[in-house]
This record gives C-alpha cells, structure tokens and sequence, in this order.
C-alpha cells in the first residue's frame, strides 16, 4: 500500500504545486524560499565528513521543544550539523532569530512536501544520519525514504489522538501498512499513549514526559515591556492568549460581566493566527480597540488591546499576572502551558484540553493551574486572581515545582545518542 501512496503522491503533485503557489499569492508561504518546499535549496551542505542530523517541528510549539533538544545535542556532538524544518512562515521567523547563537551548526528550511520527487531532492541534498520529528508529524515518503538512505529515526514526543490511532490501527492490520516500525524509537509525551504506539509499532516505546516543560523561557524585550507596563499602569488586566475563532465572543461575554466589578478592566487578546486580525477588529467594534500592529498605545479609555504581532508572546507573559490560555473552550486541545508558567504568569484554561491531558492533570492535581468548566467557572476565577495576588503566586509556584520535579532532557539524549 505505500507504493500506491507514493504513485498518488506522484500524480497528485501538479494540483499540490498550484495549492502551493495558492498558498504563496495569499501570504501563507515565503515566496523567496518556495524552492525548499520543492525539496530544493540555496543552502549548501556544509563541507567535510561530519554528521547532519535533521530534526522536524511543524510550527512554532513543536520548535520551540525542538531547540532544547538541539541545544543539548550539540553540547554532546560538537562535530555535527542539525537542519531544523518547520512549516509556518511565523516558525521561520522566530527560529531563524533563536538559532544565530549556534553559529551556523542549525540551519533552518521548510519541510519539503510529502510527494516522492520533492524528499528525494531534499535528502539527496543534505545525505542526514540521524532525523527526529517532533510530536505528530507523520508523512509517509519522508520517514520511508529516510529510512531507505539509513537514517536512524525517533519520534520525539509523540502524542496520537483516538482518531488518528483508529486510523493507523486499521492501516497496519488490514492495508499492511508499517510505517510506525520505521521508527528506532517512539518517545511518548502521554503515558495513556504508550499502549496504543505499541499496538501501532515494534519499535522501542519510551516515555520521559513532555519535552515542552524541559524549553527554555520565551523570550521578550525589556524596553517593550516597560513601555506597555507604563501605558497599563495599575489597571487590572484580563489577558487571553493563543485564543481560535469562536472563543474570544465567549471570553467577550466573561469580560462584559467581569467589567460590571472591576470598570477599568483591560482584555489582551493574543489570537492563536494573527491572520484573522482583521475578523477580530471587527467584533471587537464597538469597544475602545487598540490594535498592537497599529503601533496603538493602550489609553484610559482603551477596553481591548489586540496583539496581533509576531513573536511577542513572550512579552505578554512576562507583563500580566496571569493567563486564559485558549484553544480550551472550543474542541482544539488546548495549547502549552509551560511558556507561561515559565514566565511566572498562572495559567487557566477551559475543559478541553485533550493534547496535553497529562501536563494539565498533573498541574490541577497539584495546584498549579485552574480548568475552568463554565463561562461562571472563568469569572470567578479570573475576579479571585485579581483580586487576590497570592492565589496567583500560589499557583505559579506550585506548577513551576511540577517542572523542576521532572526534567529529563539529559536522560532523553543519552538515549537518543
């Protein structure tokens, strides 16, 4: 059946360049390095006979875990080059700035699509000993082409939902599918998934915990936040974060109620995909808006600032006391709560937070994050955060404890090695 996978990947290739350069008209892929999506590059491999090991995060999350690993891998491999891939134009921009202090040992480029041609191209080019994808990323080429050229293989915190793992159950037992056996090693995030890649692949499953609680801290400018922190002076703040389509009229109608106790509440909205600002601008009507890419400045009469820049997350952080972190009342997942916690920002979130159900079950059995099951449940929690500084503090403390409880990096190498 792979082979059949490959022939449609193959003839399927036309309509994938015309969406490619769809997606390229309409701002979502950098025309300058469209080539790299192709499997081709302006980069030339680096010279000599040492190792270049390719690791695979699909957006920002996933590379931001990835660089942690990559950090370490370094410091123990002092010879070999590491080709990191994302997918996002937004990841491009964040990684290219974190990794100048490698001195050219990583190198960044787009992850070439899934069509046999363009993975030839991509590792005839770099020739790779060693790959890792970070999370769920499965394309079958890549991993069977890279296993074909004798790259060693691991899946680096690995999480699979119900759907996903029905679907490749049923691949292996009755279409003969084996991708997940291309793996040397599986390292899983959740421990509920450890069962379901054993049923899925004969390879080595691991489990170490969650390589985003082993990151380093966002990374924020200081003179931006004083800035920010002068313009907000002492009004209480409501900041929400990473939020999706759908969420922020439910976290409106929590902020319209919250307004009636506290008059001078600021909401920061930080939408998950900056590119639907201009959607957002448009609910947000017929409040005082202040749109961060405006260069607006937050004012007395400003009821919501809208941060719809890149890679300030960080910044936002470091700034509030706390964080609804979205992606949790709609049925997304959720997203990481370590980035703020690691800022000392606590963290709440809605119910559904399915894509990290160990790191947040693990935080609310300790007290180190609040899931709020209700729109009531948010507002009371948010009214006791600002009203109550301790009960935040009390919250950071407890969920940084759950981090340095559990780092395991240093172990996660030496097996990868």
């Amino acid at each position: 059946m792979i082979i059949f996978y490959k022939i449609v990947s193959v003839i399927l290739f036309p309509f994938i360049e015309i969406w490619l350069f769809y997606r390229t008209y309409k701002g979502k892929e950098d025309k300058k390095r469209l080539g790299e999506r192709f499997g081709k590059t302006k980069t030339a491999r680096p010279i000599g006979n040492r190792d270049i090991f390719w690791v695979h995060g699909v957006s920002v999350g996933e590379a931001n875990s990835a660089l942690i690993l990559i950090d370490k891998i370094l410091k123990n491999d002092k010879s070999c080059t590491i080709i990191l891939t994302t997918t996002t134009i937004s990841s491009s921009k964040i990684i290219n700035k974190e990794i100048i202090k490698y001195n050219g040992r990583v190198i960044h480029q787009f992850l070439p699509i899934d069509t046999l041609f363009c993975v030839k191209n991509f590792l005839n080019h770099w020739k790779f000993t060693k790959v890792f994808f970070i999370e769920s990323e499965i394309w079958p080429n890549l991993i069977y082409e890279s296993k074909n050229i004798g790259c060693k293989i691991n899946l680096i915190n690995a999480r699979i939902s119900d759907k996903s793992y029905n679907f490749w159950l049923f691949a292996k037992k009755f279409l003969r599918i084996d991708l997940f056996d291309q793996f040397d090693k599986i390292i899983v995030q959740c421990k509920e998934d450890i069962a379901k890649f054993k049923n899925l692949s004969n390879s080595k499953i691991l489990y170490f915990g969650d390589l985003k609680s082993q990151s380093m801290p966002l990374l924020y400018d200081n003179s931006k936040l004083q800035i920010i922190a002068k313009q907000i002076d002492n009004r209480p703040v409501f900041l929400c974060s990473s939020t999706h389509e759908n969420e922020e009229q439910e976290l409106l109608k929590c902020y319209q109620k919250l307004k009636n106790k506290f008059n001078d509440l600021l909401l920061i909205i930080i939408p998950r995909h900056i590119n639907r600002s201009k959607s957002l601008q448009k609910l947000f009507e017929n409040y005082h808006l202040a749109v961060r890419s405006n260069n607006d400045k937050i004012t007395k009469k400003t009821e919501i600032y809208l941060v719809d820049t890149f890679a300030e997350l960080g910044l936002f952080y470091k700034l509030c006391d706390f964080t609804f972190i979205g992606g949790s009342i709609i049925n997304a997942g959720g997203h990481n709560p370590y980035e703020a916690i690691k800022l000392q920002c606590a963290v709440i979130c809605g119910k559904n937070v399915f894509n990290f159900k160990d790191i947040y079950r693990n935080l609310s059995e300790n007290n180190g994050c609040i899931i709020a099951k209700s729109n009531n449940e948010i507002i009371d929690n948010i009214s006791k955060l600002i009203e109550d500084s301790k009960f935040h503090k009390t919250l950071v403390k407890n969920s940084l404890k759950v981090i340095n409880n559990n780092n395991f990096i240093d172990d996660l190498v030496d097996i990868l090695n």
